[in-house]
């Protein structure tokens, strides 16, 4: 009797266990099994498995190819949850053509793009590859643009089609209306217009996603903290929390986020110092006041901003800018004072000097 007991009050831990590895909720998890059941499926634990997997939520992997040359590429790739919202992204320049099967498995390009998997091509020579990186520099400002028009074009294309086993979504038509406008947004960067060579997207369940890129460990921190954010809270005994977590992270982790960006009424990254408070994206979109407290610019240009949750000092976030952003801060927080520009300082000095060289040639004439 004790052990039934026990049993029934350690039950809740496998399906929050099976709810947190699956990225479904308790209830809706029970329905699924009930579904299984219902179909006929046989009480085999993979079979189970795998339908749940099936049927679960699925994550949308994008990723984009620009041909360098015949032998290199820039490679840019995003994952989306099933809600759309944007959990991680990461770009690289890597030395295949885009005939190049690598760039057509997903779990490959997430592993370029982060750096995990660093190809290398004895047939491309460094001095290309830095040419290319110089590029892949000016373009990655226009992958955050670049992604939820590219979202938006792919759903609506998949809305039209047919329900398919392919594991790689693509349509070469798309891929050239999308390269219209890019190609011109790439010049406008670049100097030089180059084309998108490919436009892809992947459906994948969260337990192929946590299997299969593994080895990207700030992809499975952005899903860890995804997850914890959507499943509901629960106590010992299996019982929902009447207090949502304070947070959007896990207390003692380190969450990775995204900050919120304001091109025109923000303040630069390199402006900011370690105690400011900024805005970030949380749970649904709603903001989330962070405090920084250490910002380090890294070898490629790219700034890593690491602090603390407003409130609660033990969740940590983290994010990686690619560049220069303006950034929204609270409407409360002190603004550091602007800055006048270099650039319009030596304007300045030069008009000074043309002042002050045409008032001497006056008093000369006279």
């Amino acid at each position: 009797m004790e052990t039934e007991e026990v049993r029934r009050e350690q039950s809740w831990y496998i399906r929050d266990l099976m709810a947190y590895m699956l990225g479904i909720p308790g209830e809706d998890l029970e329905r699924l099994v009930e579904s299984y059941q219902e179909d006929g499926g046989a009480p085999d634990p993979g079979g189970l498995f795998r339908y749940l997997s099936a049927r679960g939520k699925k994550y949308q992997i994008l990723w984009a190819a620009v041909p360098f040359s015949d032998a290199i590429s820039v490679l840019f790739a995003a994952v989306m949850g099933p809600n759309k919202a944007l959990l991680w992204q990461g770009s690289s320049v890597v030395p295949f053509g885009l005939d190049s099967g690598s760039l057509r498995i997903w779990n490959r390009v997430l592993e370029m793009v982060s750096g995990v998997a660093i190809p290398t091509n004895p047939q491309v020579s460094e001095t290309d590859l830095w040419s290319a990186e110089q590029i892949h520099r000016g373009l990655r400002k226009l992958w955050d643009r670049w992604v939820p028009r590219f979202l938006g074009e792919m759903d609506l294309w998949l809305a039209g089609q047919k329900e398919t086993d392919s594991l790689v979504l693509e349509d070469p038509e798309l891929t050239v209306r999308l390269s219209l406008d890019a190609s011109r947004e790439m010049r406008e960067v670049t100097g030089k217009g180059y084309p998108l060579g490919a436009v892809r997207m992947a459906l994948v369940s969260l337990p192929d996603l946590r299997d299969m890129g593994l080895e990207v460990n700030s992809l499975q921190a952005a899903l860890d903290s995804f997850v914890a954010q959507s499943l509901p809270a629960t106590e010992e005994g299996g019982k929902k929390s009447a207090e949502p977590s304070a947070g959007p992270g896990i207390s003692g982790r380190i969450v990775d986020v995204r900050p919120q960006v304001d091109p025109l009424e923000g303040v630069a990254l390199s402006e900011l110092r370690p105690g400011d408070l900024l805005m970030l994206d949380g749970l649904g979109g709603q903001g989330v006041e962070g405090k920084i407290y250490m910002i380090r610019l890294l070898k490629g240009g790219q700034y890593e901003v690491h602090g603390h949750f407003a409130g609660e000092e033990e969740v940590f976030f983290r994010f990686v800018s690619p560049g220069e952003i303006r950034l929204r801060l609270p409407e409360e927080a002190p603004r550091p004072p602007r800055k006048v520009p270099v650039p319009l300082l030596g304007v300045l000095g030069l008009a000074g000097l043309a002042c002050v060289i045409l008032l001497v040639w006056a008093l000369r004439s006279l």
